[in-house]
């Protein structure tokens, strides 16, 4: 009866509207259901008894409750509830405990109770929640405060991991139910189970399913996979209902998940073998069908427990948020504490209205509000310190900064944020009257960024300023957008030094952007995106917020080629880079060169990782590089526990900032695909720049043209007219003719540099002519001067050629009487040359017969000075030591006193003389010319002795044989000497006198030679002269030819000197009026092509 009343509302045979199931399920579905729970339910049977039906049916209708009503709505359960206790007949009891053989009451639905198999008894669900313990982390995204729905719903995925049953959690967006299955599978033992996550998006393909499962288990036989032995892996999909319909009504990889969970296996993509999966459990989580979510297979569901989600009710959210705000602000003071706990009951007031008033439309496809924004109120409210916040108003002016940020910067039109700060002025002014105009005092500009140093070091360096210490940024309230700009300038000037220079003007529109990025940058996992036409400054303002949050900047860079493989390689390029630092990946419109990339962008905003990405050898440096983090941490050093701390650690690191724009279909189409990048993103609409915005982005680039000052407001306010009016025009264009012509900033950007351009080039073919005509102008007037400069030159040249002239036949003159000088002194030179050579030949005769002569005598000398050589130191000892010597030996010993000229030529005075160390060298080197001719004589006295010869003496001394051949070879040597020194004598005297005729030839060359070039020179100074003479008369000439001619000229160009003036004249008046002409020409550059005739 319960199926059939859920399924067909058939009760007691009777038709009855049927409750609403949050997905429609079969009959077949629930009964499985209900069986699946029941044996859950007894599997821990310990205190039920077997034979006891009140504890057996007790059992019975809790299964029944978390089965055949489990996927009703919120809003017929309490009509389901009531026909399941009437169709049990068990009496009900309102207690807060039930015991077996009763019902749950009236006022208390059985949902809101527990079977507990231990004390056999009903036990409301709210008696077993748990107290909150703060995460050790300290991260706001690791809060989970226990609440009955969450105790509840994890019970349920207990209960079904028990008997092996895959589990489906389908609610709205934002009923907490992935984080619900995150904390639940995070919490069982890592030594018996394993996790992956996966999101589905519109593109997901069964492919990268099997390629995500197959990179999470390892082989263990052939053709066998699991995880590692001992362990279950549990895949929870969330999303399960987003991928696309293929043109056969099937969803790809839920059809891959159905045999998966069906038969335990897949089949190889290329091979096309069974592959066996063993251990893999499933949960999923999806929101109802609807808009990009679409209905399952009903085969596919009836494999999971299916449960709804509801939103969570008002005390669940008090509860929630009044646990986390009450334990930060525990440090606070009493005010402080006490004004927060009113902010929890007006931000439900404010939810509830916004989600009432403001409803999801085609326009507005991204006005979706849900817990998650609540979240976000509070995780900003969680950023005060005690510090900056001492009392309630400072508190309370935080959480409208915050609710502004999370629910009115993503309003796209003025009346929807009118409606959303009125409610925030009236609640306040409800609850802190008093208080009101110093909470709602504009600006609302909140950061951190006050006492940031980034980059201002090196500036305070380089002027010479000590360095301040590092100050702890703490968030703060900014008392005016004077204050802000004064910092993001330091900051933009500290950018553009290290940095490619940006031009960004901070009007206070960008400065509140730069704020709200900022706020989300500062953020753990603080994603943002920014919605805005082109030229907005998405970009500018985002590389400088990234800065002022010490977060580098990743962005990838398209190729011609660039593919799925190219995207993935720069995402791994990211991820190594987030292992060190935060970085912001900036992705814009431009680079969605696949729609692919989105389901990569899509899973990094989910998960914090791409699936699949690294291999399990790419994935060991990853784990390495953290190994010591997470041992501090407490964290067990296995695979899975680095590898998860690891992409934890890369998506507190990862700041994803998408820059769309919202013209046409496509940002809706593709946040309907991929539903993460709304519902993980902070979202900042950029509306049109006010006029203020328009005005300064005007004036800074009007200050860089050559612009009078006077004109510079009108300039600018032209601009902005043009602008403003084109807008307006648009409206009206779009009304009457269906056609839409955006004018976004980069059109206002456009016209300005179009202005810019237009004007420089104007400016320039202006001054162009001008410079043509006054260099006309100055030409004539120089051509004239000039004319009379050149008849008084040609005058003085006529002159100098006349001078020239002279001078060369003067030349000419000397020139011939050097030449016949030079003449009579070459003949001379000649002759006296040729004297000498006579001369030369005769002595050259006179000299070889003297050295004939001469050379006769050389043997015997030579002879001597051997014999000499062969006699030593001791033979001359020996000869010395005769007493008395041999007649002989003392005549040869007086023959050399002879010839050495010695005073005693006795035997004693011989001995005397041979005592000298130096005798022999003396002999040696004896000067042979200086013979005298009485030594001679005496020595020819003993020459007579027919003995007196060396053969003789040899036997009696060889020292006195030696002296004896000296002695002989000097006479000898006088001999021949005494007849060729006449020779030698009358050689000397010739020489003498050839070398003075020589000089003399050599003195009457050099006279000749100096003649000979001063001729030479003259004959040069003649050339050079003639050729001066020359070209002085070609140039007079020319002079004249050109004279000739420039009056003529001058003549003919006299007309044309006054046109010219007046040209000048009028170029000056058009300079003047480029200023507005080429404003007017740039508007309908720039603006008009979009228009039709009528509207140009």
């Amino acid at each position: 009866p319960s199926i059939a009343y859920v399924i067909e509302g058939l009760l007691e045979g009777q038709f009855e509207p049927r409750p609403k199931m949050v997905v429609q399920l079969t009959e077949l579905n629930l009964a499985r259901q209900l069986c699946e729970t029941l044996r859950s339910t007894l599997i821990d049977r310990k205190n039920i008894s077997v034979g006891s039906a009140k504890d057996l049916e007790a059992a019975f209708l809790f299964a029944l409750t978390w089965s055949i009503a489990s996927a009703i709505i919120a809003e017929d359960r309490p009509k389901v509830d009531a026909v399941i206790k009437k169709i049990s007949g068990l009496p009900t009891s309102d207690g807060k405990v039930v015991q077996a053989h009763q019902a749950p009451g009236t006022k208390t639905p059985l949902h809101e109770f527990v079977f507990d198999c231990d004390t056999v008894s009903w036990q409301p669900w709210a008696s077993i929640v748990p107290d909150y313990e703060p995460p050790v982390d300290g991260k706001f995204a690791s809060i989970l405060v226990p609440t009955l729905d969450t105790v509840r719903n994890a019970h349920l995925m207990q209960m079904m991991l028990r008997v092996n049953r895959p589990v489906m959690f389908v609610g709205d967006s934002g009923t907490a139910k992935t984080v619900t299955m995150q904390h639940f599978l995070k919490k069982l033992p890592s030594e018996s189970y394993q996790t992956l996550s996966i999101n589905f998006s519109s593109r997901t393909s069964s492919m990268d399913v099997q390629r995500i499962l197959e990179d999470n288990v390892e082989k263990r036989v052939k053709g066998t996979y699991g995880p590692p032995i001992g362990k279950k892996l549990i895949v929870m999909v969330d999303d399960v209902n987003m991928p696309k319909v293929d043109l056969y009504g099937t969803q790809q990889p839920i059809a891959l998940l159905k045999l998966l969970i069906e038969r335990h296996g897949v089949y190889h993509r290329e091979e096309l073998v069974w592959n066996n999966m063993k251990d893999i459990l499933f949960s999923a989580a999806c929101g109802p069908p609807g808009g990009a979510r679409n209905d399952m297979d009903p085969r596919f569901m009836s494999l999971f427990s299916i449960y709804n989600i509801s939103f969570p009710s008002e005390d669940a959210l008090i509860k929630i948020f009044t646990t986390i705000i009450d334990a930060h602000l525990q440090p606070f003071k009493d005010e402080v504490q006490k004004t927060a706990g009113q902010l929890i009951t007006m931000s439900l007031k404010l939810f509830n209205s916004i989600v009432q008033k403001l409803p999801p439309t085609p326009s507005k496809f991204h006005y979706l509000f849900s817990v998650r924004d609540f979240s976000r109120v509070y995780e900003g409210l969680c950023t005060c310190t005690p510090d900056k916040f001492a009392d309630g108003p400072s508190i309370v002016r935080l959480w409208y900064n915050e609710c502004l940020r999370v629910f009115h910067d993503r309003l796209t039109t003025t009346e929807d944020k009118a409606f959303v700060r009125g409610q925030l002025g009236k609640l306040i002014s409800e609850n802190f009257g008093g208080s009101s105009s110093e909470i709602l005092n504009e600006p609302v500009l909140f950061g951190d960024f006050l006492t940031a140093r980034t980059g201002i070091e090196d500036e305070e360096e380089e002027e010479g300023a000590a360095p301040t210490e590092d100050v702890p940024r703490l968030n703060e309230s900014i008392a005016s957008f004077d204050e802000a700009k004064a910092v993001f300038e330091k900051m933009l000037n500290a950018y553009n030094t290290k940095n490619k220079p940006m031009k960004l003007v901070l009007f206070e529109d960008a400065i509140e952007h730069l704020c709200r990025i900022h706020r989300v940058l500062r953020m753990p996992a603080g994603n943002a995106m920014l919605v805005g036409v082109g030229g907005s400054g998405k970009q500018s303002v985002t590389k400088l917020a990234a800065f002022v949050a010490e977060c580098s900047v990743f962005e990838i860079t398209l190729t011609r080629t660039y593919g799925e493989t190219e995207f993935r390689d720069d995402i791994k390029e990211l991820y190594g880079r987030l292992g060190q630092e935060k970085v912001v990946f900036l992705f814009t419109d431009a680079h969605v060169a696949d729609e692919g990339f989105l389901e990569s962008i899509n899973n990094m905003l989910t998960t914090g990782m791409v699936p699949a990405l690294y291999s399990e050898d790419e994935k060991a440096p990853c784990c390495d590089s953290v190994r010591n983090e997470a041992k501090a941490a407490g964290i067990p050093e296995t695979k899975d526990n680095l590898w998860q701390y690891y992409v934890s650690k890369c998506r507190d690191n990862l700041h994803i900032v998408l820059c769309f724009s919202p013209i046409g279909e496509l940002l809706r189409t593709r946040c309907r695909n991929f539903p993460g990048l709304v519902s993980n993103c902070i979202i900042d609409w950029f509306t049109p720049w006010p006029e203020e915005a328009l005005h300064k982005v005007a004036g800074v680039f009007i200050t860089d043209e050559d612009v009078a000052p006077e004109y510079h407001e009108a300039v600018r306010s032209h601009f902005v007219f043009v602008h403003t009016s084109t807008m307006q025009a648009s409206a009206d264009f779009e009304t009457q003719l269906r056609r839409h012509n955006y004018v976004t900033p980069k059109n206002y950007l456009d016209f300005i540099n179009n202005y810019r351009s237009l004007l420089k080039t104007k400016r320039k073919e202006n001054t162009e002519m001008v410079k043509r005509l006054d260099g006309g102008l100055q030409k004539l007037i120089q051509a004239s001067e000039d004319v009379e400069e050149l008849k008084h030159e040609l005058a003085e040249q006529t002159i100098v050629v006349e001078q020239k002239t002279k001078e060369c036949n003067e030349l000419l003159d000397q020139i011939t009487v050097n030449t016949e000088e030079a003449t009579v002194k070459q003949a001379d030179a000649q002759a006296l040359e040729a004297k000498l050579n006579v001369d030369v030949e005769e002595i050259a005769v006179q000299k070889g017969e003297a050295e004939t002569k001469l050379a006769a005598a050389l043997p015997a000398l030579e002879e001597a000075a051997a014999a000499l050589n062969d006699l030593s130191k001791d033979d001359i000892t020996e000869i010395r030591s005769f007493a008395k010597p041999h007649v002989l030996v003392q005549a040869v010993t007086e023959c050399v006193a002879h010839l050495k000229s010695w005073p005693d030529k006795s035997w004693k005075g011989a001995k005397a003389m041979m005592s000298d160390t130096g005798f022999l060298r003396s002999l040696i080197e004896f000067d042979k010319d200086k013979i005298k001719s009485s030594a001679i004589s005496a020595i020819k006295k003993h020459t007579a002795n027919a003995n007196f010869k060396p053969e003789s003496l040899l036997t009696i001394s060889k020292a006195g044989a030696g002296l004896l051949k000296w002695v002989f070879a000097m006479v000898n040597y006088y001999g021949i000497a005494k007849e060729i020194n006449p020779m030698r004598e009358a050689v000397r005297q010739a020489e003498k006198s050839l070398a003075s005729s020589q000089k003399e030839l050599v003195r009457v060359k050099k006279e000749l030679q100096t003649l000979e070039d001063f001729l030479a020179k003259l004959k040069s100074d003649l050339s050079e002269a003639t050729a001066e003479k020359e070209t002085l008369k070609e140039k007079a000439d020319t002079m004249s030819r050109q004279l000739t001619a420039a009056e003529k000229l001058i003549k003919g160009l006299s007309s044309e000197r006054t046109r010219w003036k007046e040209d000048m004249g009028q170029l000056e008046l058009t300079r003047t009026n480029l200023l507005g002409d080429c404003l007017l020409s740039a508007s309908f550059l720039s603006y008009l092509g979009a228009f039709s005739f009528d509207f140009r």
